[in-house]
C-alpha cells in the first residue's frame, strides 16, 4: 500500500498563526487519499534527520512547529484507515497534529474524537476540519503523562507518537484503559529504534502485533519480529539453506521452509536477513523493489502501521 505524494495548491501562506513563540504561517495543501480530495493546512517545515533526532534527545531548545507539521506518518495513516470500514466505530486519536487521519476516519463514518497536549495543534485540527466540511469530530486537550479519559474506543489510532521511550508506559496506560475489550490499537511509524520497546513489551504481555509495510521510494520493504528464544549463532548461518531443522527434535518439517521464503525473494530481485539477539528478539527483514532491478538499488525504509489488537 503507497501514499499518494502531496500536490501543493500554491506555496503562498494560508493563514499565519499568532503564537508567544512568533508568528507560524500555516500552507495549505492538497491531498488525494481515496478518490477524495483534502485540504490540509500545516507548517510547511521540513526537519532534517538531525534536527529530528536533536530534538527526541532534549538538546534543542529552538522553537519548531514540530505539532502542526505534515508528517509522512499521518499520510500512511490516512491511506490506511481510508481502506477501512470505520462506520460507528469510536475512534481516539492521540497525538493530532494536523489531523488528518481522525478526518479520513470521520468520513468514514467514524465518531472521532483528535487530542493533543497543544491547543495550537488542536487549532490547526480545528481549521483543516473546517476547511474539509467535517463537523462531526471532538477536539479535546489531553496530556498523555495526566490522562483522565475513561472512555472506551473501539480503535485508537496514533502516528509518529512512540518517539519518546519516556512516554511509553503512559501511552500503554492509555491503551490498556481505553481501548475497548475488542478494540485494536492501530499506529503509524518511521520504524525509528526508539519506537520498537514499547511493541516489544506489549506483546510481552500478551497484546498480538502484527506488521504491516508501506511501499516507498522503489522499495518495499517487510519487517516482522518476534520475542521468542534467540536463533543460536551457529544456525544464522545455514537458516536459509534446504532441508536445515536447526536442531529441533522431533521435527515434522522438510526445513524446507525459509528456504523458500529466500528463493521467492530472491527471485523477485530483493533481500532477507535475520537478526536474533535476548535483548531484541528475532526479525526478518525483507526487501523487494517494486520493479526488478538490472542490478541491486538501494532506497530507505520510511513508515509501516501496526495493527495491535489486545491478546486474549
Amino acid at each position: 500500500m503507497s501514499a499518494e505524494s502531496p500536490r501543493s495548491l500554491d506555496l503562498m501562506a494560508a493563514e499565519t498563526l499568532d503564537t508567544t513563540a512568533g508568528d507560524l504561517p500555516l500552507v495549505e495543501l492538497e491531498l488525494v487519499i481515496a478518490e477524495r480530495t483534502w485540504r490540509i493546512l500545516h507548517s510547511d517545515a521540513v526537519l532534517s534527520h538531525d534536527e529530528e533526532q536533536r530534538f527526541l534527545r532534549g538538546e534543542t531548545a529552538a522553537s519548531r512547529p514540530y505539532g502542526v507539521v505534515l508528517w509522512p506518518a499521518a499520510i500512511a495513516m490516512a491511506h490506511e484507515l481510508a481502506s477501512r470500514d470505520l462506520a460507528g466505530l469510536r475512534v481516539l486519536e492521540l497525538g493530532a497534529g494536523t489531523g488528518l487521519p481522525g478526518l479520513v476516519a470521520a468520513a468514514r463514518g467514524a465518531q472521532v474524537v483528535q487530542t493533543d497536549r497543544q491547543r495550537l495543534v488542536l487549532h490547526v485540527c480545528e481549521r483543516n476540519a473546517a476547511l474539509n466540511g467535517v463537523t462531526t469530530i471532538v477536539h479535546r486537550v489531553a496530556d498523555w503523562t495526566t490522562w483522565d479519559d475513561a472512555a472506551a474506543y473501539d480503535l485508537i489510532i496514533g502516528s509518529d507518537v512512540l518517539y519518546a521511550p519516556a512516554l511509553h508506559p503512559h501511552l500503554r496506560h492509555v491503551f490498556e484503559h481505553n481501548l475497548a475489550p475488542s478494540g485494536t490499537v492501530l499506529l503509524s511509524d518511521p520504524l525509528r529504534a526508539q519506537s520498537l520497546p514499547l511493541l516489544e513489551a506489549m506483546e510481552r504481555g500478551g497484546w498480538h502485533v502484527a506488521l504491516e509495510a508501506h511501499d516507498h521510494g522503489d522499495q518495499i520493504v517487510l519487517s516482522v519480529r518476534n520475542q521468542g528464544p534467540p536463533i543460536p549463532s551457529e544456525d544464522l548461518l545455514r537458516l536459509f539453506e534446504p532441508f536445515e531443522t536447526h536442531g529441533r527434535e522431533g521435527s515434522q518439517g522438510l526445513g524446507l521452509g525459509l528456504y523458500i521464503v529466500s528463493e521467492i525473494v530472491r527471485a523477485h530481485g530483493g533481500t532477507i536477513t535475520v537478526s536474533s539477539t535476548a535483548e531484541a528478539g528475532t526479525a526478518f527483514i525483507t526487501r523487494w523493489p517494486r520493479k526488478r532491478p538490472p542490478r541491486s538499488r538501494t532506497a530507505t525504509q520510511r513508515s509501516f502501521v501496526a495493527d495491535v489488537p489486545p491478546g486474549g
